[in-house]
C-alpha cells in the first residue's frame, strides 16, 4: 500500500530544506519520491507494480516548477504535473503474479486507463506543507481512478479458459 502521509511529509520536508533551490533539482527530487512511494502501489488483487519509468514523469515536473517560478497561471502549473502522472501510469507494467479468486494463473495484467487528469490549487506557496498535502491529495485522488485488466486462467472441467477480470484503483 501507498503510504501517502510519508511521501507528503517528504515534500513538504524538501520544500522547507534549503535543497529546493532550482526547478531541476525539485523535479528529480518529487519525481524520484513518487516513483518510490507508488511502487507499493496494490490493485484490489493485490497485484503491485513491476516496472515504472520516472524518467517520464521528471521534465513535467521540471517545466510546471518553471512555469510557476515565471508567473505562469498555477492551474496550468497543475495541469502540467497532471499530464506527466497520467503518461507516467500509460508506462507502468503490472505484475502478474498473484491470481484472482477462482483462477489458477495470470496471464495479463494491464493497466487500461491511465486515470482521470487532475488539477489541485496551489492557494499557498509558502506553506510548504499545504502545498505538498495538496500535490499528494491529487495524486492519491489520481490512482483510485486508474483501471485495469487482468486475464487468468479458471479451470472448467478438465482443462482452463481465459477469465478477464477488470480491477479499478492502486492503493
Amino acid at each position: 500500500m501507498i503510504n501517502w502521509d510519508a511521501l507528503s511529509n517528504d515534500i513538504a520536508q524538501y520544500f522547507k530544506s534549503n535543497r529546493a533551490n532550482n526547478e531541476n533539482d525539485t523535479a528529480d527530487f518529487i519525481s524520484k519520491k513518487y516513483d518510490q512511494y507508488i511502487k507499493f502501489g496494490l490493485n484490489q488483487y493485490s497485484e503491485g507494480l513491476l516496472s515504472t519509468n520516472r524518467n517520464i514523469l521528471k521534465p513535467f515536473f521540471y517545466l510546471a516548477f518553471s512555469d510557476a517560478k515565471r508567473g505562469k497561471d498555477l492551474k496550468e502549473v497543475s495541469k502540467r504535473i497532471s499530464t506527466g502522472i497520467v503518461l507516467y501510469w500509460n508506462s507502468v507494467i503490472m505484475k502478474q503474479v498473484v491470481p484472482p479468486p477462482g483462477s489458477i494463473q495470470v496471464v495479463y495484467n494491464k493497466i487500461i486507463f491511465a486515470g482521470v487528469p487532475f488539477t489541485f490549487n496551489i492557494i499557498n506557496t509558502y506553506d510548504s506543507s499545504l502545498l505538498a498535502k495538496s500535490m499528494v491529495t491529487a495524486f492519491k485522488f489520481h490512482t483510485n481512478t486508474i483501471k485495469g485488466i487482468t486475464v487468468s486462467l479458471v479451470p472448467v472441467g478438465t482443462t482452463t479458459i481465459p477469465k478477464i477480470y477488470y480491477w479499478s484503483g492502486i492503493r
